[in-house]
């Protein structure tokens, strides 16, 4: 099954919604109240961003694709902006992009596109605006996977210093065989095991995000160099 495939469960990652079927609701409080100084993300115009060293997925941290790293067409400028105008480049990038449609089959959808603009004089302008329509519509999801990476590295960083927390009180509970200390034993093992497994749930799913994160930079490659190769 091709890996653009993982795309097609959801459009917009809901992260806590997949913990919260397991995970004991205290913990959940803690996360809440620990948020705002603990999950090390900066707000940047509206979007949340990670340190570099948190960054769980292979390749640089960025925010956005750029077409200077795929597209071997004309610098899409300004101009391009008015993609969703013709309603032909709108139509395709949608479907081009959507998670819907498996990257093998993109490159012939793009080459009956080119062929039915073959004798249009802007020919070369409209499959400019063709890729980045494709642009602008695998950034808008790719901006939803990063949203629930951030979600899951957050929660694990969170989780991290729980544990650690969990583990001082423990090591530091006398060992004097007393009914108290034994019941406050219990409770802070409990709570250290299901904190364990926060960390490894939030790592896991951060791992599948990246990786449809890569599913969608194949894609865009595959579609920036199949549309460049009907530029006269």
């Amino acid at each position: 099954m091709e890996a653009m495939a993982m795309l097609k469960a959801k459009t917009k990652p809901t992260a806590i919604g997949r913990v919260v079927a397991w995970a004991p609701a205290w913990l959940f409080l803690v996360a809440a109240l620990a948020m705002p100084g603990a999950a090390r993300a900066q707000q940047e115009d509206g979007a949340m961003m990670l340190n570099e060293a948190d960054w769980p997925c292979p390749g640089k941290y960025r925010l956005a694709f750029s077409a200077a790293e795929v597209w071997a067409g004309p610098p899409p400028g300004p101009e391009t902006d008015t993609w969703r105008d013709d309603a032909d480049v709108r139509a395709l990038a949608e479907r081009l992009a959507s998670p819907e449609t498996m990257s093998d089959r993109t490159p012939d959808m793009v080459a009956a596109f080119a062929a039915r603009i073959a004798g249009d004089p802007a020919r070369d302008a409209r499959l400019t605006l063709l890729f980045r329509g494709v642009l602008d519509e695998l950034n808008l999801f790719r901006s939803f996977i990063l949203e629930g990476i951030v979600g899951f590295v957050a929660r694990r960083m969170l989780a991290a210093d729980a544990l650690a927390g969990f583990e001082s009180e423990l090591d530091a509970l006398p060992d004097d065989g007393a009914a108290a200390t034994e019941k406050t034993r219990k409770t802070l093992a409990y709570r250290r095991f299901w904190t364990a497994r926060v960390i490894e749930k939030s790592e896991g799913e951060a791992r599948f995000q990246c990786q449809r994160l890569n599913a969608l930079e194949g894609k865009l490659g595959t579609l920036a160099r199949a549309i460049a190769g009907h530029l006269d």
